[in-house]
């Protein structure tokens, strides 16, 4: 008998210990609330809603109209679209500037065909055979 006193006596220390802390934790929380600012403004506050005891986040499926969808997703189209003509943009000053040497080159050539064309760079040394 006196070994099923002791777990009864166990089980008795238990579940008053979480019985003390959970009154402690309660007490704090309390305390706490009690201390608050009550003018004090939280963003969750309208973020949220009360479903019964329990507060839980809006939904956002509402969160614009079909016609701001629009809006926003013509936006997002002439931003894509500002992005590819600026690429195009320097791709095509790339371009021109490949076709301004290749036509330098061509008129060095043309102009005097003793003359080398070292990328781009004419000098007169190297028409005479100097280096």
């Amino acid at each position: 008998m006196s070994s099923t006193r002791k777990q009864i006596q166990k089980d008795y220390i238990e579940r008053a210990r979480a019985y003390h802390q959970k009154k402690q934790a309660l007490r704090k929380l309390k305390l706490k609330a009690a201390l608050r600012n009550p003018d004090e403004f939280y963003l969750k506050r309208i973020k949220t809603k009360k479903f019964g005891v329990f507060y839980k986040l809006k939904r956002r499926a509402n969160k614009y109209l079909k016609d701001d969808l629009k809006y926003i997703l013509l936006k997002k189209k002439i931003k894509e679209i500002d992005a590819d003509i600026e690429a195009s943009k320097s791709r095509v000053k790339e371009l021109w500037k490949l076709l301004e040497n290749h036509l330098q080159k061509e008129n060095a050539t043309i102009e005097n065909p003793n003359q080398f064309v070292n990328d781009g760079v004419l000098t007169e040394n190297q028409a005479m055979g100097g280096s």
